[in-house]
């Protein structure tokens, strides 16, 4: 067995789509999505859910806020509650995580973090899963930190926001502004 991303200029077979049902019902969040597709009869619990385990932790981000910010526009507020939340931490502790330099580059509050750029999705679960917590829009660090049961503050733009709402209601570790 073998998982692919589809490539839609070469000839690729689906066997599963597993993007599927993001395009069904669009009036709701995208855990109740997943659940009708997936699992219909399920009455599984899911507050705070945690996807995944990630045995290492390291010691250095243990009470540190790490971001990451997308650059795609749709994904983003006007920004200006990074600050206020940024400040909560000791400004030694502060990490924007980024592998792609322009999503540094752009990132409006750099004298407040420290760039730590990132080389392998294994860093990125290393890092996320010793921090205290995720700050970001929409994007694969948000995923694990999501996937990691980690407490994360959700930037939603607007093209986000209808969709991803109804998800609060599974998760006691999120909180949103958008």
């Amino acid at each position: 067995m073998s998982f692919n991303i589809y490539n839609p200029h070469i000839h690729s077979n689906i066997d599963l789509n597993l993007s599927s049902w993001r395009i069904f019902n669009t009036n709701i969040g995208w855990t109740d999505k997943l659940f009708q597709n997936y699992l219909p009869n399920s009455t599984i619990d899911i507050k705070s859910l945690k996807i995944l385990s990630h045995p290492k932790v390291l010691s250095e981000f243990k009470d540190s806020i790490v971001i990451n910010r997308s650059l795609v526009d749709y994904r983003m507020s006007d920004g200006r509650k990074y600050p206020e939340i940024l400040e909560k931490f000791e400004p030694n502790s502060r990490y924007f995580v980024f592998s792609d330099d322009m999503q540094w580059e752009k990132f409006p509050y750099k004298s407040m973090v420290t760039p730590l750029k990132l080389a392998t999705i294994e860093s990125y679960f290393d890092v996320i899963n010793s921090c205290k917590l995720f700050l970001g829009n929409l994007s694969m660090p948000m995923a694990i930190a999501y996937c990691l049961g980690k407490n994360i503050v959700c930037e939603f733009g607007l093209h986000d926001r209808e969709s991803y709402l109804g998800d609060i209601k599974y998760c006691n570790n999120i909180t949103w502004f958008s």
